[in-house]
């Protein structure tokens, strides 16, 4: 992070929409920023072993340029935490380990802060406009990626080196350890009030989704894998309208409840690495299967109950016509051009 008039210029990462009808102004980041999100973004923990809790001290989700800001996170194992800030010019800062906590071994149920409280410094937003990020990776054992990672700067926060590189060796690592070892969560706010966003003259671009299979026929109890590729990072919601006339939902799932999918970039679901026993798998009888993806650059509340994946991996929703008529009108509740669909149709044999 820079220092400006003394106070630390925040420079955090991720197109998130935040609420139905905010204007915003997507992939505010340089080209090598975006590529050091899209890569962030791939560091997904597809079990959710332990918890961690991370958030902005004030509990808000928009700040304006110039207002104090501070990340507080907490988790419920001890661990190994770091805390990484993608900033919109493509500098990557590390959080947490910090000056003030050099280790980054945490205790469960013990909040941290960033800054401490009593560090006497203060984060102020600022910066372009746009939607920011902040990625937590909690381990049971310390990463050798992050330990061998070159740093530099010699203030409160240190500045990765190749930060490209060194994500791809973390989600290396974590991909070869047990998926019970590890964990992660991310933050996000908008900034409003800072510099113009240098993509915004890319906001008018149309909205775009493409969703694929990979076959087009299937047997009853085959395992299917759908990859999604939206232009803009958004709100994915994914279904399975059934050949029974049962609609199930297939994204977000147990797995990721998260549902944000990075733009550009074809995202795979199942994720790669998740038990061939919990993959999703075809259902009859015979006949055409029709599969329905739905992006939006805003959350959007399709369903009227809270979904039960404590339960079951991918819940049943209901009958085809209630559900199809639900996320119909609350499509018809959003600003045009802030949501894209896409089908793909499947036999089944």
């Amino acid at each position: 992070m820079n220092n400006v008039k003394g106070f630390p210029k925040s420079f955090l990462v991720l197109a998130l929409c935040l609420g139905a009808s905010l204007m915003l102004a997507h992939s505010s980041w340089s080209k090598d920023a975006k590529d050091i999100v899209a890569e962030a973004q791939t560091i997904q923990s597809a079990t959710k072993p332990f918890k961690i809790e991370l958030s902005t001290a004030e509990g808000k989700t928009t700040y304006a340029a110039g207002e104090k800001i501070n990340f507080v996170f907490k988790t419920d194992r001890d661990c190994y935490l770091t805390l990484i800030d993608i900033g919109t010019s493509g500098k990557v800062t590390q959080l947490f380990p910090n000056k003030w906590h050099e280790s980054n071994k945490v205790e469960k149920g013990k909040e941290y802060r960033v800054p401490p409280a009593d560090s006497g410094f203060l984060f102020k937003v600022e910066g372009q406009n746009g939607t920011e990020f902040v990625k937590a990776i909690a381990t049971l054992a310390p990463m050798t990626s992050v330990q061998k990672a070159e740093m530099k700067g010699s203030g409160n926060f240190a500045e990765i080196v190749q930060p490209e590189a060194v994500l791809k060796d973390i989600k290396t690592e974590l991909d070869a350890q047990d998926p019970k070892s590890w964990t992660e969560a991310h933050v996000s706010f908008t900034i409003t009030g800072g510099q113009p966003s240098p993509a915004a003259s890319t906001a008018d671009k149309p909205f775009t989704l493409q969703l694929k299979t990979d076959k087009t026929e299937y047997k009853q109890g085959e395992p299917i894998v759908f990859t999604v590729e939206s232009n803009k990072e958004c709100y994915l919601t994914l279904i399975d309208i059934g050949t029974s006339g049962k609609v199930k939902i297939i994204f977000p799932n147990q797995y990721r409840q998260d549902n944000v999918i990075p733009a550009n970039k074809p995202y795979r679901i199942p994720m790669e690495g998740v038990d061939v026993a919990f993959s999703y798998k075809v259902e009859g009888p015979p006949g055409k299967n029709t599969v329905k993806a739905i992006g939006t650059l805003n959350p959007c509340k399709f369903f009227a109950q809270p979904l039960p994946f404590k339960d079951f991996v991918y819940p049943l929703l209901g009958d085809k016509d209630q559900v199809l008529k639900d996320i119909a009108v609350a499509l018809n509740s959003l600003q045009a051009g802030y949501f894209a669909e896409a089908e793909a149709t499947i036999e089944i044999k």
